[in-house]
This record gives C-alpha cells, sequence and structure tokens, in this order.
C-alpha cells in the first residue's frame, strides 16, 4: 500500500513594511502552521535585524515540516524603507521686527 500525504499549507504571513534604524523585527507567530523556522538575510532564529540590513526588499522563507516529514515553505518580504532625506535649508538670521520669513521656500522635499 502506497499511502500519498498531502503536503503542509503553510502561510507566512503579510509582508512587513518598517523604517530604517528599526529595532529588530519579531517574525515569532506571524508563520503558520506554529512550528516552523525562519531564514533568509538578516534573520536569527525569529527576528530580522533592519539594522544590518539597510533599506530595499528582503524575501524571507518560513519552512515547516509535519510530523510525518512532509515540508513545505511560503516566503513573505520585509521592506525597509530609507525613510526621506529632508534638508531645512542652510541657517540664517532674522532681526526682531523683520517682515514674516517664508520658511516653506527653503526646504526640500517640499510638503511636510
Amino acid at each position: 500500500t502506497i499511502t500519498v500525504i498531502a503536503l503542509p499549507v503553510v502561510n507566512a504571513g503579510a509582508d512587513l513594511f518598517v523604517c530604517a534604524g528599526a529595532p529588530l523585527v519579531s517574525l515569532n507567530g506571524s508563520g503558520f502552521p506554529v512550528g516552523g523556522s525562519w531564514s533568509g538575510a538578516f534573520v536569527t532564529g525569529t527576528t530580522f535585524d533592519v539594522a544590518t540590513s539597510g533599506s530595499g526588499t528582503f524575501q524571507v522563507t518560513y519552512n515547516y515540516t509535519n510530523a510525518s516529514g512532509c515540508q513545505s515553505s511560503a516566503v513573505k518580504n520585509i521592506i525597509v524603507d530609507a525613510g526621506a532625506q529632508v534638508n531645512a535649508g542652510a541657517d540664517f538670521m532674522v532681526c526682531q521686527g523683520a517682515p514674516l520669513v517664508d520658511l516653506a521656500s527653503r526646504v526640500s522635499p517640499s510638503g511636510g
């Protein structure tokens, strides 16, 4: 008799969006079924190290093996955003009683 065992259905969870400089990102609890392991660049155990990854999109993999020894995996992206580079313009002095100063024209990017 040959028994064919279905592969486990594995889900790595939703993609994660984080800002550069954030602390370690926990992957714990986002993989299903519980009991699998994470792998990928900048992954140690169940954490992703944002401080060393730099900005960009990083694919991490959740691997799971069921009691029958059947293995399956799923991936998700961790998107590390470097954030906007803001420049408040050059320093300048204003005398008391001077007319209003338009600060919006001195910054980049505009709209902040």
